[in-house]
């Protein structure tokens, strides 16, 4: 089972994507961490993607469908895998198909923008250890100290207001013809993702399975 999970910044999907992975014994796949892997790993990769990564701009497809295509042929993949952050637009998923890469279920995690204003704007981040935590969801235990390493809460630059919006704005935009090209496919779903996270959990795990939520 190939899944590809959808989802504005917020949504969640890096903790589902984590229980979809324990749950059916399958690895996530995220783009960015792949590319930051292969950058310690793969020399002749690693020289192909650096430049794009120095200069901030973004790995061109057909080099992003090569690295993919490598991955897959893992052991790990065997049973199939999740795809987190990539993916982002309609073209990239046509990429996809045109290197036989096959998505058997996409699922958007849907949360209102209000919604993830709220999440967002509240969350901190260890300066140190990367923690996060958040005034509405995980209050640490001391304010403005990690739980863990006792370090200073900072929020990042991402999570304020006005760039939050701005990065909405773009996925919308972005993700409207990819549901559309997977809806067209029977393969797209939508789960709540303002329920609470077991809740999530259960209806993601019923989709997977092929069973109505």
């Amino acid at each position: 089972m190939n899944i590809l999970l959808l989802g504005p910044p917020g949504a969640g999907k890096g903790t589902q994507a984590k229980v979809i992975s324990e749950k059916f014994k399958i690895p996530i796949i995220s783009m960015g961490d792949m590319l930051r892997d292969i950058i310690k790993k793969d020399e002749e990769l690693k020289l192909k993607i650096l430049p794009y990564m120095k200069s901030g701009g973004l790995v061109p497809n057909e080099l992003v469908g090569e690295i993919l295509k490598k991955r897959i042929l893992e052991k790990d993949c065997e049973n199939g895998f999740i795809l987190d952050g990539y993916p982002r637009n309609e073209e990239q998923a046509k990429l996809l198909k045109e290197i036989n890469l096959n998505v058997d279920k996409a699922i958007e995690i849907f949360v209102s923008d209000e919604e993830i204003l709220k999440r967002l704007t509240s969350r901190k981040v260890c300066s140190k250890c990367g923690e996060i935590f958040s005034v509405n969801f995980k209050k640490p235990k001391l304010e403005g100290k990690c739980d863990f390493c006792n370090s200073k809460l900072v929020t990042r630059p991402d999570d304020e207001e006005e760039t939050i919006k701005k990065r909405l704005e773009v996925f919308r935009k972005q993700t409207k013809p990819l549901e559309e090209y997977y809806e067209s496919q029977g393969k797209f779903y939508k789960v709540n993702g303002e329920q609470d996270a077991k809740k999530v959990s259960e209806e993601l795990f019923l989709i997977i399975k092929g069973k109505t939520v």
